[in-house]
């Protein structure tokens, strides 16, 4: 089943990029800030003549946008694709990169 999808924008300078999944045709970036963690989804893209790619254990300013489901908040799970489905986990929500295209930082 597919969910309607709200975005809601949130945007802070300097999230730390403390882990790095991949998941079928996505990359899952768990970033924090403070003491909170964010789970962000890069649908896996290739940016030519960029040297702009993200890395573990360094920070970022990066813009992402939450994922909400019109079926309220009891929906944990979202489909991006046929194979691909990434939910959220305990205290942790699923967020959209606004600049990142796969790895790559861009503006």
């Amino acid at each position: 089943m597919i969910f309607n999808i709200v975005v809601a924008s949130q945007e802070q300078p300097s999230y730390k990029v403390t882990k790095i999944k991949k998941l079928k045709n996505y990359y899952v970036v768990y970033a924090t800030k403070g003491d909170t963690t964010y789970k962000i989804v890069s649908k896996k893209e290739k940016v030519k003549n960029c040297n702009c790619k993200i890395r573990k254990n360094r920070s970022y300013n990066l813009k992402f946008k939450i994922l909400e489901a019109f079926g309220g908040s009891e929906v944990d799970c979202f489909r991006f694709d046929k194979k691909t489905v990434i939910c959220k986990e305990p205290y942790i929500d699923i967020y959209m990169a606004q600049n990142l295209k796969g790895l790559f930082l861009v503006e």
